[in-house]
């Protein structure tokens, strides 16, 4: 990569061809009597549920029409990345996955790409009507840029049966240090030949996703919003020490898997009997995987300390207005329909168990249903009451670098655990913390507009 021009080679060469040739990165066709307003997203499921909402829409706004546009997330981050790059048109409203957000709150303030929507989201009373700590992963120097899709509370997937067998009472777990103690019980060879048979938990030795949940879980982030990195604060190092103690080494409860399938297969084989879980990621076992209908339950995270939060948040979707748009009225009255919907956000709830963020569902009766994939719980309503609790996230143009980073600090310190052994595991939390901190620090130097 140029470290010129630290956004790559082969994407330098498009923006130029796109300035050279007025190329449209979206398709904008619009008739002698009416006008387009594209709307772009990664989800089909999301384009589904706002289908039934565009001949009202459209009946609202006469002379308007609505063309929805998939396109996978990261080729839609590089194209609408583009066109703001470029000044070439792009779409007039996109959605957004939060991983991707970071790199558009790149340079002044002035020049990010999306419609800042602080003040009307203020006037119009929609900022009290979500959870406020949504706003924050879409916002850059106290300005909001986009309206949160869902709020994605986590909660701990378990499999009762196997914990009944181990003696264990989920009532009982109420911290982390609970969970690791029971945890030793739940790790267990079952055929008496040496070899771990069960874990007690999914936890990866190789990404940062879940421990990046259970550190979110104690009100951290890689940075502050005034974009300070955290990773050596005291607070950061013990999750990580404890962190490593469930995932690292012979001892650990915790064992990896590469994906949902995977998961599936060991939830059936009960080679793991718990599983981080956002509600959305229970709506991809119901969905993905039938054949698991009534071998899990839910229960709150355990907390950090007694009394502590007892959730955290995975993933998350925003949408914004483009600054390219020439239709910036009607995009955000298209947003306001969509996002404050009860028949859009309900419909998505329905299909996918997202937990809509916007309070003024929450009465719905759908989230009551008992749910028999889960032995007739009802996850709606359990999801909703961790939904105000769940923690803020910061993003900002180094997000997505802390994020790579990360991944290497849990690679290394979960081998070096396993090599030197768990007396030195907040030793190593600290090392290799303050290691990946001076990297993220040179390369933000770097950085004109800090």
């Amino acid at each position: 990569m140029d470290e010129r021009f630290p956004f790559g080679t082969i994407l330098l060469v498009f923006m130029l061809t796109a300035l050279a040739s007025g190329l449209t990165l979206f398709d904008r066709e619009s008739t002698d009597d009416s006008r387009v307003l594209t709307v772009a997203s990664f989800a089909k499921i999301h384009l589904l549920s706002y289908e039934p909402l565009l001949q009202q829409f459209e009946a609202e706004h006469p002379g308007v029409k609505v063309k929805l546009e998939l396109v996978e997330s990261r080729a839609l981050t590089q194209r609408v990345f583009s066109s703001f790059m470029s000044g070439v048109p792009g779409p007039d409203v996109v959605e957004i996955e939060i991983t991707h957000i970071g790199r558009f709150f790149s340079g002044p303030l002035e020049s990010i790409g999306f419609v800042d929507l602080t003040d009307r989201l203020h006037q119009s009373g929609l900022y009290d009507e979500f959870v406020p700590a949504k706003f924050q992963a879409w916002s850059n120097r106290g300005r909001i840029f986009g309206l949160p899709r869902d709020i994605s509370p986590v909660a701990l997937l378990y499999q009762p049966e196997a914990f009944a067998e181990s003696g264990i009472d989920p009532q009982s777990i109420e911290t982390w240090d609970d969970f690791y103690e029971a945890g030793k019980k739940l790790t267990r060879d079952l055929d008496g030949d040496g070899l771990i048979d069960q874990y007690a938990i999914e936890l990866s030795d190789t990404i940062s996703d879940d421990f990046h949940i259970l550190l979110l879980q104690r009100g951290l982030d890689y940075f502050t919003p005034e974009y300070k990195p955290r990773l050596e604060e005291d607070i950061f190092i013990d999750t990580l020490a404890m962190y490593l103690k469930m995932a690292a080494g012979p001892d650990r409860i915790g064992a990896p898997l590469p994906n949902l399938v995977a998961s599936a297969q060991a939830i059936r084989d009960r080679y793991i009997v718990s599983h981080l879980g956002a509600d959305w990621r229970l709506g991809g076992f119901r969905m993905e995987t039938p054949a698991l209908a009534g071998l899990l339950r839910l229960m709150p995270l355990p907390a950090w300390e007694p009394g502590g939060r007892r959730t955290s948040t995975w993933g998350g979707t925003m949408m914004g207005i483009c600054k390219s748009s020439p239709m910036q009225k009607e995009a955000w009255d298209f947003l306001k329909m969509i996002y404050t919907s009860r028949e859009a956000l309900l419909t998505t709830y329905r299909y996918t168990a997202l937990t809509p963020p916007a309070r003024f569902t929450w009465d719905a009766p759908e989230f009551d249903q008992p749910d028999p994939f889960i032995g007739g719980q009802k996850s709606g309503r359990f999801f909703i009451k961790l939904a105000p609790d769940v923690p803020a996230r910061v993003k900002n143009p180094f997000s997505y670098m802390a994020d790579q980073t990360m991944h290497q600090v849990i690679v290394r310190s979960c081998r070096r655990v396993h090599e030197e052994g768990y007396d030195r595991v907040r030793i190593i939390a600290a090392e290799e913390l303050h290691r990946a901190a001076k990297h993220i620090e040179q390369r933000m130097e770097r950085n004109p507009f800090l």
